[in-house]
C-alpha cells in the first residue's frame, strides 16, 4: 500500500482472512481479519439472521479494503489530471463521491 497507517489511520494492507470460522455464544460465528500475521480484526455474523456466507463475503470485503482504497485514491488522482482541464459529465459529482469515500474511510465525514 502507498500510504502509511499514519496518513490514513488504519493499519496498511495487505489483509487478509487468517483462520476458521469460530462459533460464538448465541449462535454467532467470527473470522479473524490479520495483516502480517497480527490479527486486527473480527467480522462477527448473527447465523440466526444471515443465510449462507454472507460472514465470509463481510470478511473478504474487509480484507480487501486497503487495496480498494489504494486503487479508489489512484482512479481519483488519474481522473482529475485526465479531465482538469476538458468537459466530463457529472465530474464534480463523481470526484465528490470518491472523495467522500475515501474520506469515510479514514474517519472523516463524507457527503457523497
Amino acid at each position: 500500500m502507498s500510504e502509511s497507517g499514519k496518513e490514513t489511520g488504519f493499519t496498511p494492507g495487505p489483509w487478509k482472512i487468517d483462520g476458521d470460522i469460530k462459533t460464538m455464544t448465541h449462535g454467532c460465528t467470527s473470522r479473524p481479519i490479520a495483516c502480517d500475521e497480527h490479527q486486527i480484526a473480527y467480522v462477527f455474523v448473527d447465523s440466526g439472521k444471515f443465510e449462507g456466507d454472507v460472514g465470509d463475503a463481510n470478511a473478504r470485503l474487509i480484507a480487501a479494503a486497503p487495496a480498494l482504497y489504494e486503487l479508489l485514491t489512484l482512479a481519483v488522482e488519474d481522473h482529475e489530471r485526465q479531465h482538469r482541464d476538458g468537459p466530463f459529465v457529472n465530474q464534480e459529482h463523481w470526484s465528490n463521491r470518491a472523495r467522500s469515500a475515501l474520506l469515510l474511510s479514514t474517519g472523516g465525514t463524507g457527503n457523497g
